[in-house]
């Protein structure tokens, strides 16, 4: 499975969520191709825009379902352009952010920082963004974090997992394609997150696992895919997704 592939009609974002400050305030978006943002003053409430979701109980500004197959339904992704503002910290109720499949990667190409102060999240997805370099460490500040989607960042990296174990919630975890090959501890570090269920690791370059696999103890993990690695173990055997029992 690869990355899908960008077109070339994609659009620039400007940050207009900023904006709302996470309430139903006037607010207008500035990109043309999402329909339902009205930039005549017909629609003024963002709640009530294509990909964004409130709270029914406080009107404030709860998920941004704003990944680049949601936005273009079409076969070719028309995605969005631009970078990752860190005024998006003003909107503090937002639990789901899913900005897949766009070019978000900015002028520095890396993934911000600030995301780990995004405290309120439980589902975060930034899938298949060109971002480079490091996975920050913040993001192990997402104490909530129930589901985090960082698969195929072709170009980046981890050496060191050690704050997937501060994710205590964490349940999904898909690190396909993020280069692991100088993470020497990345069985310890997976083995520290008891509540995880899917665990995807394909394509990670992992060299080796020594006999870490065999002392792994998660309990309740339903499905794990360490294909397309260099492991020599019955658990990565075979190249599509191994079922775990239950317990």
């Amino acid at each position: 499975m690869g990355q899908r592939r960008q077109n070339s009609a994609s659009v620039p974002l400007t940050w207009w969520w900023v904006a709302c400050q996470g309430s139903r305030m006037p607010c207008w978006p500035s990109s043309e191709l999402l329909t339902s943002w009205r930039r005549d003053g017909s629609d003024h409430d963002c709640c009530r825009w294509r990909g964004i979701s409130c709270s029914n109980l406080t009107g404030h500004v709860v998920k941004f379902q704003l990944n680049g197959a949601y936005v273009d339904e079409r076969q070719e992704t028309q995605g969005l352009v631009g970078e990752i503002s860190p005024q998006l910290l003003n909107l503090d109720c937002i639990e789901h952010l899913d900005l897949g499949t766009n070019l978000l990667q900015g002028p520095s190409g890396r993934i911000p920082e600030f995301l780990g102060s995004m405290k309120s999240l439980r589902y975060l997805s930034l899938s298949n963004i060109p971002f480079t370099g490091v996975v920050p460490p913040q993001l192990g500040n997402l104490s909530r974090l129930e589901h985090l989607d960082l698969s195929y960042l072709v170009g980046t990296h981890l050496t060191d997992l050690s704050w997937l174990s501060h994710l205590g919630s964490l349940e999904y975890l898909d690190l396909t394609s993020v280069d692991l090959s100088m993470a020497s501890d990345w069985a310890h570090a997976i083995n520290m997150i008891p509540s995880i269920r899917v665990l995807y690791l394909c394509d990670c370059q992992i060299q080796s696992a020594d006999h870490s696999l065999t002392h792994l103890n998660l309990t309740k993990l339903e499905e794990l895919d360490l294909s397309s690695n260099y492991i020599n173990h019955s658990y990565a055997s075979g190249s599509g997704t191994r079922q775990a029992s239950s317990s």
